[in-house]
């Protein structure tokens, strides 16, 4: 996350999902079942093996490496489930996967409330909202990891000028199941993708807008990052939970 700050209380959040890869933070997603976090599809892991998941609230000290200790609680990829009409030639047009999993120890889970999360219905993703994002990715463009959760607030783009912005500079198509956020000050980076932009009511509760699919080199060209937009997933998600 570029332009954040550390998140407080990571124990507030505890939908909030780190996904490793080998050991290396790889990505971040959101926990929208019991055994399911919903991500990007470029996130794919090589196998299920060599991935590992660790919940905001599981009480980590450094969220870059694990074991980052030992009373670190972890669960395991059983599998992946990617999206059909994901292009992985272009890796941009249904970037959107989600990742089946247990606990590694069943007798040692993180509380998970079924009622944190709703998937938006396309209401709360207006542009112009300000909405939370949250990763685990690089604050900067010189590839420096953040050790714990970061959060920013971002504004969403008129998408007509975030499709034309993307057209313009690198011939990038945007789509109408993604919509944009972010400036140069503040955006996403490596490692955020798949994190969620969410709205958080006043008891509380989070509706999830998307999933950060790209951007350009951390918000370096000033182009708002592109997200998948859930709304235009509902069908897919239910039906795959």
């Amino acid at each position: 996350i570029i332009g954040g700050t550390a998140v407080a209380n990571p124990d507030a959040y505890p939908f909030v999902a780190n996904i490793f890869s080998d050991g290396k933070q790889w990505c971040t997603g959101t926990r929208i079942a019991k055994n399911f976090i919903i991500t990007a599809a470029h996130c794919k892991l090589d196998s299920p093996s060599s991935g590992a998941i660790v919940f905001a609230n599981s009480g980590t000290k450094d969220t870059r490496v694990l074991p980052a200790d030992n009373n670190e609680i972890i669960y395991k990829v059983v599998n992946q489930i990617v999206n059909p009409g994901y292009n992985t030639v272009t890796n941009e047009n249904n970037d959107i996967m989600l990742i089946e999993i247990q606990p590694q120890d069943p007798s040692r889970t993180v509380p998970y409330n079924p009622d944190a999360v709703t998937l938006d219905d396309g209401s709360h993703s207006q542009e112009g909202q300000n909405r939370l994002a949250m990763g685990y990715g690089d604050i900067n463009d010189n590839r420096v990891k953040a050790s714990q959760l970061q959060e920013v607030t971002l504004t969403i783009a008129n998408f007509q000028d975030c499709k034309n912005l993307w057209l313009g500079s690198s011939s990038s198509q945007v789509f109408n199941t993604q919509f944009c956020a972010g400036t140069r000050a503040k955006n996403v980076c490596n490692g955020d993708s798949g994190g969620p932009l969410f709205e958080q009511d006043s008891s509380s509760h989070v509706f999830l807008l998307g999933t950060v699919s790209f951007g350009t080199d951390c918000g370096a060209l000033n182009l708002p990052s592109v997200y998948t937009k859930v709304s235009s997933y509902l069908d897919w998600i239910n039906s795959a939970l």
